[in-house]
């Protein structure tokens, strides 16, 4: 996992370089994984794909390519114009076979052991 790398790096600055503006600081690292369980991979995948799916969209609309006109644009339809014309590219594992690795979806093994990668790095707050 990339992410042990990032955190390593960022709690070394912390120590060694961080001048506080204040008199405590919150050091931990706030970030948003996937999460959505059954006991059958594949219905786990099936139900939590689409609204992953739209999440990535989402944020990609905000800050990447979208033009949004408050009370006007319709984001979901977009994604679904969009997700039509990109079918068979998802970016959350689109029609993942069960022994395809789906980072926070799946099974409650499957899970555990996602979260567990998360918790040796750090990012378990």
């Amino acid at each position: 996992m990339k992410l042990k790398f990032w955190v390593d790096d960022y709690y070394k600055i912390l120590k060694e370089e961080c001048i506080p503006i204040g008199h405590t600081i919150n050091p931990n690292i706030a970030m948003v994984t996937s999460f959505g369980c059954h006991k059958d991979h594949d219905e786990a995948v099936r139900r939590m794909q689409e609204g992953f799916q739209f999440f990535s969209y989402g944020l990609g609309h905000h800050y990447i390519f979208g033009i949004n006109k408050p009370g006007r644009t319709n984001i979901w339809e977009e994604f679904q114009k969009n997700k039509i014309k990109t079918e068979g590219r998802s970016t959350i594992h689109a029609q993942a076979p069960s022994n395809t690795e789906t980072p926070g979806i799946g099974t409650p093994e499957e899970l555990t052991a996602h979260l567990k990668k998360f918790e040796k790095t750090g990012v378990d707050k």
